[in-house]
């Protein structure tokens, strides 16, 4: 509910929390449009600039609520955004892809070099590499624990899951 008389027309800066992928980030954007005279989603930090607001944190997180597990957070300091910003638009931009794109799928080929490993001790035990052998043990091992990522945030598997499938929609 947007209210009669305007907020200031100052910009604010806030946490965002509930971002998962850029698709996230264009639904909050798109919801929260009418609400402000104009607003920023960041998906990487998760912010949401807010020029103008006619709306209270409280009425557009209600707003988010509808959509998804998207909540407003607290007030932002701008001028640290400006000068975190400023520094990492100094370093080398290649580089810092690098390090995102191994900070970001860590996790990922830890578990994928963990089971990859525990398929070759199977093969090893075997008396040697059958490709035959060595796939679907590979392929089991990858998706039973793959699947138990789905028990660590059963609801926000079950909203995301629900953006992308024709069914669960």
């Amino acid at each position: 509910m947007v209210n009669e008389k305007r907020m200031s027309k100052t910009t604010i800066t806030y946490q965002l929390s509930g971002l998962t992928c850029k698709n996230c980030a264009n639904k909050v954007a798109i919801a929260l449009k009418p609400y402000a005279e104009s607003l920023e989603v960041s998906l990487d930090p998760q912010l949401i600039r807010l020029t103008g607001a006619l709306a209270s944190v409280s009425e557009l997180n209600a707003v988010l609520k509808n959509i998804g597990n998207y909540v407003i957070g607290a007030e932002i300091n701008v001028p640290t955004i400006s000068a975190n910003i400023a520094l990492s638009d100094q370093n080398d931009n290649s580089q810092s892809e690098r390090l995102a794109f191994f900070v970001t799928y860590k996790p990922l080929l830890l578990v994928f070099g963990y089971i990859l490993l525990v398929c070759l001790a199977v093969e090893y035990a075997n008396g040697g590499l059958a490709l035959h052998r060595f796939m679907p043990n590979f392929m089991a091992g990858f998706f039973l624990v793959f699947s138990f990522f789905k028990l660590l945030d059963l609801r926000g598997f079950a909203s995301s899951y629900g953006m992308y499938d024709l069914l669960a929609k």
